[in-house]
């Protein structure tokens, strides 16, 4: 099988993998749309994240960004508040509904990387994650320079 069949077959997979995920992701379980779920699922991650955090996660303007937590803010689930040290910069945190909503809906997400890693072998499992882990790690915007795709 030569390169370019490879590379065909990768974009097909990965075109049916990101659809499936970006379905069940607008029918997530906190029925929040694309942007605010992915703030939840950052703040999960990261709660007391600066606006400044929260906009380069999502690789998106500031005033966007202060958009989608004043959505999230109005339905409970973040709150501002001031940094206690630097009493300038604000943090953001989930609330316990928060908290409840990223918890809801990062076990759905864990119940889908199950049943995709079901009907492998232990082996090809570690196999998989190791490989995708090293695909990931190589395509990473980080430390990427400016325009890099």
């Amino acid at each position: 099988m030569s390169d370019d069949d490879l590379v065909r077959r990768l974009a097909a997979a990965t075109s049916t993998l990101l659809r499936i995920f970006k379905v069940a992701d607008s029918h997530n379980i906190a029925e929040l749309p694309p942007p605010e779920l992915h703030a939840l699922l950052f703040l999960g991650e990261a709660d007391g994240a600066t606006p400044g955090e929260v906009a380069a996660h999502l690789a998106v303007a500031a005033t966007t960004c202060t958009s989608i937590v004043d959505r999230l803010a109005r339905q409970g689930l973040v709150t501002r508040s001031r940094d206690e040290i630097d009493r300038r910069s604000v943090r953001i945190r989930l609330t316990e509904d928060g908290r409840r909503a990223f918890d809801s809906v990062e076990a759905e997400h864990e119940r889908r990387y199950r049943a995709m890693l079901e009907p492998l072998s232990t082996e090809e499992r570690r196999a998989i994650v190791g490989l995708m882990e090293k695909v990931a790690a190589a395509v990473s915007p980080r430390d990427k320079p400016p325009g890099w795709p």
